[in-house]
């Protein structure tokens, strides 16, 4: 089986990865959801608790990232100590897989064709979606920090990772949607800005985010509704 570990903002909900979670659940082991403070804005965090209950997923607090480390390795290896199946998976909400990925995953993941597979984003190995063997994560230095001018998050795994096996194994593009810039345009827009990244798709990733059957909070409704134009059927 596989876990599901990923760090989420306090400040910001995603309904489209909340709903592909409940409609995908069967498919993982444990769902780790690590909050994490971003000292701005909304608290979500008691309204996530309570409308993925349903869901089964692993909730974990940490505390404040001292000023020596680097706020995701902190959380990420935090949600490593809940975790306990063979294999992880390291995501974003702002990624969804198609259905053909997971058939395709289920089938490296029960038959041990290779240990590592994940998005690249040209020669970097994104951490959106990164499916590892726990085994041979286990034998990195698991540092998900940064390498200030030099790598970005995940970087210093990617790096390990090509001394111990110098394959890719990359997934497909039209296996899977990536949206960059979503959390950096929810925050221009809750303070009253613009979103500036993509600014066409992003809006009409909200006008999907009212369309959800899982809950919506009223505080994600109104700020979809603070950027979306009065009829959002045009962006569907």
């Amino acid at each position: 089986m596989i876990d599901v570990i990923l760090s989420w903002p306090r400040n910001t909900d995603f309904p489209i990865w909340r709903q592909w979670i409940r409609d995908h659940r069967q498919l993982f082991n444990r769902v780790i959801i690590v909050m994490t403070e971003t000292n701005q804005g909304e608290d979500y965090q008691p309204f996530l608790r309570f409308v993925m209950a349903r869901d089964n997923i692993t909730f974990v607090d940490i505390q404040p990232t001292p000023p020596n480390r680097d706020w995701r390795d902190v959380a990420v290896n935090k949600g490593l100590e809940y975790s306990d199946a063979e294999w992880v998976w390291f995501t974003e909400q702002d990624f969804i897989g198609s259905d053909e990925l997971f058939n395709e995953i289920t089938k490296v993941t029960n038959h041990h064709i290779g240990d590592m597979v994940g998005a690249y984003d040209g020669r970097r190995l994104h951490p959106c979606c990164i499916f590892i063997n726990r085994a041979l994560l286990d034998v990195t230095s698991k540092n998900f920090g940064i390498v200030p001018n030099k790598l970005d998050h995940f970087g210093v795994l990617q790096v390990e990772l090509e001394r111990i096996n110098p394959v890719h194994n990359p997934l497909p593009p039209e296996w899977y949607t990536h949206m960059n810039g979503l959390t950096h345009n929810m925050n221009l827009v809750y303070n009253g800005q613009e979103p500036n990244y993509k600014p066409e798709e992003f809006k009409k990733y909200l006008s999907n985010c009212l369309k959800v059957s899982v809950p919506l909070d009223e505080r994600f409704v109104k700020l979809c509704t603070m950027c979306l134009p009065t009829s959002t059927t045009a962006l569907s």
